[in-house]
């Protein structure tokens, strides 16, 4: 079985809130939000990102 992620939500101009509260889960998921919510630099690849 394969896992193929969801598309990046993609703001089209339309349904802000919507995609505000997508864009949000998608960057906890990828545990980004915290470089969002404090304005720092994203942690930097691993070794082999493809792998990690």
């Amino acid at each position: 079985m394969s896992f193929t992620a969801p598309p990046l939500p993609i703001f089209a101009g339309e349904n802000y809130h919507i995609w505000v509260v997508k864009m949000k889960t998608y960057l906890q998921a990828e545990d980004l939000w915290s470089v969002v919510k404090n304005d720092i630099e994203p942690p930097l690849l691993r070794a082999n990102p493809t792998i990690a």
